[in-house]
């Protein structure tokens, strides 16, 4: 468990890419793409959802298996490309981008879990060994090895849906990273490296190479490798795996994946809960925001939360020697999702009601034309009321960054 308070950002993604997905077929003709469609909306369900493997994702609903094998029809558009294999030959890649408003029902239909784009990155700690040689495997890896090690990291971590990055190890994370700690799985100091980069998860691995002669790709060396996940006031998770490279990193991404599914995807239940007595909402006071510049980063950072539904600028007011500026907002699900999703990024900092508060009657000062795209725009174009609003139910406090 991470016991710190997180104050440096890593970048949290938006992540892109989440209806798209390749696989290798035979050649262009009808029944060889229909053969390879069910395998690709496994991937990008799975994505969607937080559960990256196959097997697991039909054990845990079953109703998925006939809409698999129906694929063709989630199918937006396709193309082919060719690409060299590791032995120097030429393979045909099929490449689909699946229809997302299509699967968005199919989501809803079968009351699978939601989880949206906007997602926080996972920071990796890799302790790798390959005999003599070992290290802790960093951002921009300039020998082959370590150098192909972190590709098969990020494209293991890409097809699971999952925003990861590698530490710096410059002098800092050498004094707190060293090679022999990670690998003896020592935590002592990953508080103070999860402070750093503003991780709420590190997924802290070591990874032994076997002496494959025998493999000519990277992914396919034998491996050992065992991985725990440290999530800020969460428990400990572990995993491990005797495979192969690529096998082996799956074992802990896929760990970390469901992980934060579980944190920030939205259940079947918080998905339909937009309206009537089951619908959700918070009052969101945000201090700091001095232009509109400010504000639009904060309103497109309101809008990219799947919890979401919509969101309206109240009023802009002078509170204390600060400006404090108000949002309505609409929720699928409940408002502890809320607080999870605007910490990613860590744009906004919860912050408390401030004592020095002012008479909550006070004029209001209208923004400008505030429109920041969206669900929502000509919502923000009005001038904002004079009136204080009624009291929220539930109030969220933020401070920008």
């Amino acid at each position: 468990m991470l016991a710190v308070v997180l104050m440096t950002p890593l970048h949290a993604e938006t992540v892109s890419g989440l209806y798209t997905a390749r696989g290798v077929v035979s050649d262009q003709s009808v029944e060889a793409r229909r053969e390879v469609l069910p395998m690709l909306l496994a991937e990008v369900v799975g994505r969607l959802v937080g559960e990256p493997d196959r097997l697991e994702l039909q054990r845990r609903w079953p109703s998925l298996m006939a809409e698999l094998q129906a694929a063709e029809r989630y199918v937006g558009q396709f193309r082919y490309q060719t690409q060299e294999t590791a032995e120097g030959q030429s393979e045909l890649l099929l490449r689909v981008q699946f229809d997302e408003s299509g699967l968005a029902r199919l989501i809803q239909r079968l009351q699978l879990p939601q989880w949206g784009a906007d997602r926080p990155e996972v920071l990796v700690v890799l302790a790798w060994q390959d005999g003599n040689r070992r290290d802790v495997l960093d951002s921009s890896p300039t020998a082959q090895l370590p150098a192909d090690l972190a590709t098969e990291v990020k494209q293991v971590a890409q097809r699971a849906g999952l925003p990861v990055a590698l530490p710096l190890m410059d002098l800092q994370d050498q004094r707190d990273l060293p090679e022999q700690e990670v690998r003896a799985g020592f935590v002592d100091r990953l508080a103070r490296v999860a402070n750093r980069y503003g991780a709420q998860a590190v997924l802290l691995g070591r990874l032994r190479l076997a002496n494959d002669a025998v493999a000519t790709e990277f992914g396919q060396r034998g491996a050992d490798v065992s991985w725990s996940l440290h999530q800020t006031n969460q428990a400990t998770r572990y995993a491990e795996a005797s495979r192969d490279v690529r096998g082996g990193l799956e074992a802990g991404v896929w760990m970390a994946a469901r992980a934060m599914a579980e944190r920030y995807a939205l259940g079947a239940g918080e998905q339909v809960q937009t309206e009537g007595a089951l619908a959700s909402a918070a009052h969101v006071y945000v201090l700091g925001i001095e232009n509109l510049s400010d504000l639009k980063k904060v309103q497109q950072h309101l809008f990219e939360r799947t919890v979401v539904s919509d969101a309206a600028l109240l009023e802009a007011k002078p509170w204390g020697s600060e400006k404090l500026t108000l949002f309505s907002v609409s929720l699928r699900g409940s408002v502890a999702k809320l607080e999870q999703a605007l910490a990613v990024g860590r744009l906004l900092r919860p912050t408390s009601r401030p004592v020095d508060e002012i008479d909550s009657a006070t004029t209001t000062v209208p923004l400008e034309d505030a429109g920041a795209g969206g669900r929502s725009r000509g919502r923000y174009n009005r001038a904002v009321t004079e009136l204080a609003p009624p009291p929220a139910t539930n109030e969220l406090w933020y401070r920008l960054h």
